[in-house]
């Protein structure tokens, strides 16, 4: 990524501007607890301070974005409940106006997906094509798995669908039932 001849260490010139604010490492301490104000408290103070950068005031953020490094649902409480999950995070307006990257996005417009983070870090397009021609040669049982369960009080989850498309599937997909003994 360093090697583009675009990159600058000027981010009052920048086209697009990286925070690098982890958020899933940080809603990932509390979420579990039931104090929510610990669970916003660095995420109010990373708004505060990028709000007051001048390369906010430029576009109002619409030119940042950020790794939230967990599913979005960790990142949309609505309510100061203290049982409710999550952080407001994403229900800042000025967080609103970044680009978020998640494993797995809801339906806000600024949310993207992408894939969950790998032990496969190519350095060169030989890497990549070498590992290409290894999964094309495999022979695969399924050609998709999910790992994950419902959540039905979650209207807006895309899981219970994929859940039922997968076990219609056949041998297309392998569901792996994801569960806790009592």
């Amino acid at each position: 990524m360093k090697q583009y001849r675009c990159l600058t260490n000027d981010s009052s010139i920048a086209s697009a501007i990286y925070v690098s604010y982890y958020a899933g490492l940080d809603v990932g301490r509390y979420l579990w607890g039931d104090d929510y104000s610990m669970r916003d408290s660095l995420s109010t103070d990373m708004c505060n301070w990028l709000v007051s950068q001048p390369e906010w005031k430029r576009m109002l953020g619409r030119d940042h974005f950020f790794v939230a490094g967990k599913i979005a649902w960790d990142f949309h409480r609505q309510s100061d409940n203290r049982f409710d999950w999550g952080s407001k995070l994403n229900t800042f307006p000025e967080f609103m106006n970044m680009t978020m990257l998640t494993i797995e996005s809801s339906f806000r417009s600024n949310e993207f997906s992408i894939p969950y983070p790998a032990n496969f870090h190519p350095s060169s397009k030989g890497e990549v094509l070498e590992w290409q021609n290894k999964m094309r040669n495999r022979t695969r049982r399924h050609l998709f798995s999910f790992a994950g369960k419902q959540r039905p009080s979650m209207k807006d989850s895309i899981r219970s669908q994929i859940i039922r498309q997968c076990l219609a599937s056949g041998t297309f997909c392998k569901l792996i039932e994801c569960f806790s003994e009592t």
